[in-house]
């Protein structure tokens, strides 16, 4: 729910609120119903922040499907990646397939996250932004082409308790608990990329 709630604040910004503080992500995707192939086009990225001291991002995409335990045999593709771009052009499509029931789930999301490549070293978290898989378009031609589908902006961001503190103070309850492990795990897991208070070099 936490994550479904973020996602529709992100969709709710108007034009001229869409670039936030973390950048933007503009895509355009479609699912080939008879195939249950899910095409997302990665276009580019706008704005994007560092989070290394110098300056630099190594910047590539890559999916999740949310909640995680329904997608588990799913692919998680990702983009290459674009060296030292902070406003990177990928123009890249990648291709998932998925299941009926995953295609029906009313509040399954795609998460998109922005990573810091660094070589030889544990890669960075940038920033991330989510959308409703029921929400992009169902196709009967295998055949249609991808510049038919309409561009699609998001904004981009970092988890922040304060976005629903009701819904985090629940959670983080629950992961007090030694008994619920993913209530534990999603609270370490979302504090470990608030580690900036925004995108901004503190």
């Amino acid at each position: 729910r936490y994550h479904v709630q973020q996602c529709r604040r992100g969709q709710g910004q108007s034009n001229e609120d869409i670039n936030g503080d973390c950048g933007q992500l503009t895509i355009r995707a479609m699912i080939l119903k008879t195939k249950g192939l899910l095409k997302i086009e990665i276009m580019n990225c706008r704005s994007l922040k560092p989070v290394r001291s110098n300056g630099i991002c190594n910047p590539c995409v890559k999916i999740n499907f949310l909640p995680a335990d329904q997608f588990l045999k799913t692919s998680k593709p990702k983009t290459q990646v674009q060296k030292n771009n902070l406003f990177p052009l990928f123009d890249e499509t990648l291709e998932i397939v998925l299941t009926n029931d995953q295609m029906s789930m009313k509040d399954a999301l795609i998460q998109f996250e922005v990573i810091d490549h660094y070589f030889l070293c544990i890669n960075k978290f940038v920033a991330e932004c989510f959308f409703l898989l029921n929400k992009v378009k169902l196709v009967d031609d295998p055949e249609e082409d991808m510049m038919n589908m309409p561009q699609i902006q998001l904004k981009l961001g970092k988890p922040s308790s304060e976005h629903d503190p009701k819904i985090w103070n629940v959670i983080e309850q629950r992961s007090l608990s030694w008994t619920d492990k993913k209530a534990n795990e999603f609270i370490k897991r979302q504090k470990a990329r608030m580690n900036r208070t925004n995108c901004q070099e503190a």
